[in-house]
């Protein structure tokens, strides 16, 4: 899927910013799309037939978890018509994305890898009410 995700990308917005680039855009992907769908035609076929059997599992659970607890039929519930139960679009200029934060390295924080998995010891709670 992300093979395919280059191709369509590349043609469809080819202005896009990019801070990585695949080598040899065309090749790569095809190549990758080619050997994905060799591994997968080369399962046994009650591997096939788990998958399919574990979709139709997982649609039933979705469309029918989904009509009883949607949107349209809580309102059709109450009686409101839809639109009430939709969230409305605010006016005015959207807010700008929050922008993201450059990555520190741990030498400057003085941690290390330890230090951040380590754990926090607790003071005991009566060692806390007997200092106040």
């Amino acid at each position: 899927m992300v093979c395919a995700a280059v191709l369509i990308m590349r043609r469809t917005n080819p202005d896009a910013p990019r801070p990585f680039r695949a080598p040899f855009v065309p090749a790569t992907p095809i190549l990758g799309i080619a050997l994905c769908l060799l591994l997968m035609f080369s399962l046994p076929s009650e591997n096939w037939e788990r998958l399919f059997v574990w979709l139709l599992v997982g649609f039933l659970i979705y469309f029918f978890y989904g009509r009883h607890h949607s949107v349209l039929a809580r309102t059709a519930r109450r009686g409101d018509p839809p639109a009430r139960c939709l969230p409305r679009r605010r006016a005015g200029p959207r807010a700008p994305a929050p922008q993201p934060q450059a990555l520190t390295p741990l030498r400057r924080t003085g941690g290390s890898l330890r230090s951040m998995f380590r754990k926090r010891r607790r003071a005991p709670a009566a060692a806390l009410s007997q200092e106040s």
